[in-house]
């Protein structure tokens, strides 16, 4: 501890003669850094335990190093000015001047960064609450950009100037005055006696590269040559060889900032990674280096021939153009190599050349492939080799009516093949041709011979002709198998059907004879057609119809039995006569009795007047046939309508009454309108004039306007209604906060054209506070209160209109501000003695002097400050500075100014 006391005695005797000097000023500055190896204070001015940053932070004449151009690597960020001031001076604002230029250059102007105030030194401990030791009015100033600040000022990336060496400049200037602490009419600077604080860096560009490849394979000629390194300057270097880090090793830039690895082989190189002054630049760049390249050699081209007899010998041949040799393998990788690349039988093959370079002693990465084919010979065309040609009298047959297997066909003339023949030409009888064929472009090398033998056509004949037309079932003729002149064959089929059509070829056995054909049709039997049906159906004694012996096209015939029975029923049936294709025909006879006619409706109808009638049919439910007086049922007056018979029906007639009553509608004693949101209530289910019955809805629904329709429980002549009832829209209630007199009141306001006739206001426990009018004053209902209210007070206020209908509407108070006293007048005679905030739910007030010194301060403040400090000395008149924080969570600021009676 004693250690620690008299460090911080020193301290303040070596700031007492710069106090003794001047009454404001600076005594440490720094400037903030980030680089590679720390974000941190540098050391411009400062002593002892009053510097800022670590005592081996040092910026004056300081080289950072090198840096690669835009990596980010070293940033400007601000700083920190330590400044004094006593009674009898003022510090106001500093800031920081600064500027980077090459070192071959004239500098140009600065650019500022202004440092805002900090902290005050805690007198208390005589420390800074950020740490170092200070004294009384000893103040920080300090500016810190963090990345990603842009307002009012952004980090400067040193990195991001071009290529060279560069030198950071910077002094300070602090505002204050010397002779009042007030008043900020003085500068002074901190600019290292006028030569400014210099430090010095280098940027360079991103590492460049160029590369060359060995000169022969699996040699290690190639090299890769790295520029933009800092010249002279050593690196910590290491890459990656195929996938293996060589390194890190130590590595020196030459004078041009370039680096030479050589000695290397084929492969890829990348990952290249350099350190300098502990800042590491890591180029992504891959170098694939190569061997020589040999082009793979130039096919003299694929060979494809057809079988010889004998077959041939084929050789595959390939060029090169840089003197390569050739040399011949079985496989596109790997392989045998083969002497003598040749091809001497059906099939195909193929060999790959390779090229070998003798100089480079490198050989083509491909090679190339060359395909040797001989294609087999098909064997001869398949056929009979006698054919026989039948044909009419001068009709002339050529090479393309012989019937041979094979495609492409060629014809020649004789066995050698010598004398080829188009194949329109004529055939000759008794005469050898030979044929081959041609299969994927080859022919085949032997022949077939075809012995042509020219004949005459004969055509069966047979007693029928060839058409033949028979009625279903009929007799048909046999089919025979030799024809009237002789010629023998088979018939397909074998026999006629007489029951559908059918085509029917006669198949000779002589190659010469035609074919026959035969067409049988079949036609269905007629069915004979009367005036009457196959039912009919005749009154008692009334006179049946005669039966006709021939039908209405013509079809004789006779009946059985043959005359109708007019007393019996039966049935009677027509059979054709021989030869006319037609069948028989079967006629039922009913004989009826007087029927009454029967309809849905029955014989008497009771509606409502005007329902829907029926449609009075002209046709009983049985058939019967009639017409009705009247023709339409008349829905609005009773009435009896009469269904008079057909004279052809055998049926009595029909009486029908229709019975026609009068509707009645219900009535309601119902309200034409209801307030929007008002308690809703059930409709009545029986009606005035007693009709029972339901609505839908059954509810009055107070927030929308829709219909509602009662239904009567009996739907037989009563109506169904639908009314609805006017919804008197709901009204808004807002408030208006007013002071008058210091006193704070609320008037609640309803919207335009709406007429209030009662107010009630309730307080949060639903007790009523007020009534018939439509204002508040909150602040004498607080007096009137035995109890200390808590802010934000909640009250509710409920309006009925002229239409009686209700709206309320809650609020809440968070403070009755009525505007806070600009002064106060602490002499005893009761008249604003102190400062007075009673009403207004204050969590804490603080008294500041206008130094910025707190004075004051209470928690659950109301009245109780009147100009005293927190130990209860006097303050002396002047104006104050008040901070009111509200349990609500807001605060207010002011001033306000002390008055006391000045002694004479």
């Amino acid at each position: 501890m004693k250690r620690i006391l008299l460090l911080c005695l020193f301290l303040f005797s070596a700031k007492s003669s710069l106090l003794n000097a001047q009454n404001f000023g600076t005594f440490a500055s720094a400037v903030w850094i980030t680089d590679c190896n720390t974000s941190n204070f540098f050391n411009t001015t400062g002593e002892g335990a009053s510097i800022i940053g670590p005592v081996e932070n040092t910026f004056t004449e300081t080289n950072f190093g090198v840096f690669t151009q835009n990596s980010g690597t070293f940033i400007l960020r601000g700083g920190e000015v330590k400044t004094f001031k006593n009674s009898s001076g003022n510090a106001c604002s500093v800031r920081m001047n600064y500027r980077i230029y090459l070192e071959s250059e004239t500098p140009g102007a600065f650019s500022i960064i202004d440092f805002p105030f900090f902290e005050d030194c805690n007198v208390g401990s005589s420390e800074f609450p950020s740490g170092g030791p200070c004294g009384e009015g000893d103040q920080k100033w300090q500016r810190v950009i963090a990345d990603g600040e842009t307002t009012p000022f952004s980090p400067i990336d040193l990195t991001n100037f071009n290529p060279g060496n560069y030198v950071l400049e910077v002094f300070y200037d602090a505002t204050g005055d010397l002779n009042s602490n007030s008043e900020c009419n003085d500068t002074v600077f901190v600019n290292n006696s006028g030569e400014n604080f210099k430090a010095y860096f280098a940027i360079t560009e991103q590492p460049a590269f160029i590369f060359e490849n060995p000169t022969t394979c699996d040699g290690s000629e190639g090299s890769i040559t790295i520029s933009n390194l800092n010249a002279n300057s050593v690196y910590l270097f290491s890459y990656s060889d195929d996938g293996d880090t060589i390194g890190p090793n130590s590595i020196t830039a030459d004078e041009n900032g370039n680096y030479l690895i050589s000695d290397l082989n084929a492969g890829i190189y990348s990952d290249f990674n350099f350190i300098i002054n502990n800042c590491t630049t890591t180029s992504n760049i891959s170098i694939n280096l190569t061997d020589p390249i040999v082009n793979p050699p130039t096919s003299v081209g694929n060979q494809t021939v057809c079988e010889a007899s004998p077959i041939q010998t084929l050789t595959a041949n390939a060029t090169t153009s840089d003197g390569s040799i050739v040399v011949w393998y079985d496989a596109a990788m790997d392989g045998n190599i083969i002497t003598n690349p040749t091809l001497e039988t059906v099939g195909s093959i193929t060999y790959y050349a390779e090229a070998q370079n003798e100089t480079s002693n490198c050989i083509s990465s491909t090679r190339t492939a060359v395909t040797l084919t001989i294609n087999p010979a098909p064997n001869a065309p398949t056929g009979e080799t006698t054919q026989t040609i039948c044909s009419p009298l001068a009709v002339i047959f050529t090479l393309n009516n012989l019937i041979v297997n094979g495609a492409n066909l060629q014809w020649y003339a004789d066995l050698e093949g010598t004398i080829p023949l188009p194949s329109d030409t004529p055939l000759a009888n008794n005469t050898t041709y030979y044929v081959t064929q041609t299969v994927d472009g080859c022919e085949s090398n032997e022949y077939l011979a075809v012995l042509v033998i020219l004949n005459q056509f004969v055509t069966p004949t047979f007693a029928f002709e060839s058409e033949l037309t028979i009625c279903e079932n009929d007799t048909v003729p046999v089919l025979e198998l030799i024809s009237t002149n002789g010629i023998e064959g088979s018939w397909n089929p074998s026999s006629i059907d007489n029951t559908q059509n059918g085509i029917y070829t006669f198949f000779p056995t002589d190659e010469c004879a035609t074919s026959f054909t035969l067409t049988v049709t079949i036609t269905s039997p007629a069915i004979p057609t009367f005036n009457f049906e196959n039912e009919i159906t005749i009154c008692t004694v009334a006179q049946a119809p005669i039966l006709p012996i021939t039908d209405n096209n013509g079809i004789s015939g006779e009946w059985s039995p043959a005359v109708i029975s007019e007393e019996n029923g039966n049935t009677y049936t027509f059979t054709p006569n021989e030869n006319q294709c037609a069948d028989f025909f079967t006629l039922n006879v009913i004989i009826s009795s007087f029927p009454s006619p029967v309809f849905n409706f029955g014989n008497t109808i009771t509606i409502c007047s005007g329902d829907d009638v029926p449609v009075l049919p002209e046709v009983d439910n049985n058939g019967i046939n009639g017409f009705w007086d009247p023709a339409v049922i008349d829905n609005t007056a009773g009435n009896t309508y009469t269904f008079i018979v057909n004279n052809s029906e055998c049926a009595s007639n029909f009486t029908l009454v229709v019975t026609v009553n009068q509707p009645t509608t219900p009535t309601f004693s119902l309200p034409e309108s209801v307030c929007f949101n008002s308690e809703s209530f059930s409709l009545p289910t029986i009606s005035d004039n007693g009709i029972e019955g339901v609505w839908n809805p059954s509810e009055i629904n107070t927030t929308q306007e829709i219909n509602y329709i009662f239904t009567p429980n009996s739907t037989f002549c009563t109506d169904e209604i639908t009314t609805s009832f006017i919804i008197i829209d709901e009204f808004s209630i807002s408030f208006v906060e007013k002071c008058e007199n210091n006193e704070f009141s609320v008037e609640a306001i309803i919207d335009e054209n709406i007429v209030g006739t009662n107010y009630v206001w309730m307080n949060e426990n639903n007790q009523t506070i007020g009534s018939n009018s439509p204002f508040l004053n909150v602040t004498q209902y607080i007096r009137s209160t035995t109890e200390t209210e808590t802010f934000p007070l909640n009250f509710s206020v409920t309006v009925t209109n002229s239409d009686g209908c209700i709206s309320s509407q809650s609020l809440s108070i968070e403070n009755i501000f009525c505007g806070i006293q600009k002064g106060i007048s602490p002499n005893g005679d009761n008249l604003n003695d102190y400062f007075d905030l009673a009403l207004l739910d204050v969590e804490k007030l603080s008294i500041f002097n206008r130094y910025g010194r707190k004075v004051y301060s209470l928690n659950n403040y109301t009245n109780q400050w009147y100009g005293q400090t927190d130990d209860g000395k006097e303050l002396p008149s002047a104006t104050y500075y008040y901070v009111i924080e509200f349990k609500n969570g807001e605060s207010k600021t002011g001033w306000i100014y002390v008055m006391r009676e000045e002694s004479r």
